[in-house]
């Protein structure tokens, strides 16, 4: 099976494709590189009807279906199909994903249960601890503290703001593309951070304007610890962010006033260059209660200066 639009030819059914996806050539072009082109193919000898007989098999078992009248053997594509019975006694589809909105198409069946558990799991998993010197996290109840960055804030627009993700305002919770999905809830990082805070009587004030970096380092100066929250966004060449078709630089950071007590988490598809205390992450849906919990896991560093290694 292709991945969409990546099929370039008909003749792609000879060298071991079986389906094409989505099926037209490009998205609503109303062709297809197989249909009728691959009929032509079979019907002029470039490509063995034996060949389309080939896609349509499966080996392991055998199946009736009613297809233009004829019976075959279950498709090679379907056979999941028929491995779960959902060809027989099935429960019918009860949700339309392009329209989660309409009642007559969605049953708005809640299946989380807790689900939030695997969730807040991976989101623990997907942050690394690169540096921390003098065992500065996990923060012992200080008096102060400033939450520097747009990616601490909730996005502007809220989680789904942007179709397919292709957009960031806020904390950067996932990237963009066709593999994304809708947000039920998204809690920011200051949220949770600011719940902890109150928790140990710890004064908390923020900055989310990455552009205003005399404003963040007045807001941090003076603080125990400024939380500096940066991101490095990506995706599908088929949205556009910002100008950028594949990625995004990270957001700027304030550093001299600040730079004794600094802490950087970045929310990052691709390296980055690390000089001062921070962690890699791209948290997901619970994102914030990551950032409030901080653990002494570190699976691979690098300094700011790299070298070549003969």
């Amino acid at each position: 099976m292709s991945d969409w639009q990546a099929t370039m030819s008909t003749i792609s059914a000879i060298t071991g494709l079986d389906m094409t996806m989505p099926g037209d050539i490009l998205f609503n072009s109303n062709d297809s590189y197989f249909g009728g082109n691959l009929t032509v193919y079979v019907n002029n000898g470039t490509i063995p009807e034996a060949r389309v007989d080939d896609m349509a098999e499966r080996y392991v078992f055998y199946a009736r279906v009613n297809f233009f009248a004829t019976h075959i053997r279950a498709c090679r594509i379907l056979a999941g199909w028929y491995f779960v019975g959902q060809d027989s006694g099935y429960p019918e589809t009860n949700f339309n994903a392009w329209y989660p909105l309409d009642d007559t198409k969605n049953e708005h069946i809640d299946v989380r249960g807790d689900h939030w558990r695997v969730v807040r799991d991976i989101a623990s998993s997907s942050i690394v601890l690169l540096k921390n010197t003098e065992d500065t996290l996990p923060l012992k109840k200080p008096r102060s503290i400033a939450v520097i960055g747009s990616d601490a804030a909730p996005p502007i627009r809220g989680p789904n703001g942007y179709s397919d993700r292709g957009g960031s305002d806020g904390i950067l919770a996932m990237g963009w593309g066709s593999g994304t999905t809708n947000f039920t809830y998204l809690v920011s990082p200051v949220e949770a951070i600011q719940a902890r805070a109150r928790k140990d009587g710890t004064a908390i004030n923020w900055h989310f304007d990455d552009f205003d970096t005399g404003g963040a380092q007045n807001i941090a100066r003076g603080t125990d610890a400024a939380l500096v929250f940066i991101k490095s966004d990506s995706g599908e060449e088929y949205i556009t962010v910002d100008g950028n078709v594949r990625r995004i630089n990270p957001s700027r950071y304030p550093k001299s006033a600040i730079e004794e007590h600094i802490i950087i988490a970045i929310s990052g598809r691709r390296p980055q260059e690390l000089d001062r205390l921070g962690e890699w992450r791209q948290p997901g849906q619970r994102s914030g209660q990551r950032s409030s919990e901080h653990h002494r896991r570190r699976q691979f560093s690098w300094p700011a200066q790299c070298r070549t290694l003969d």
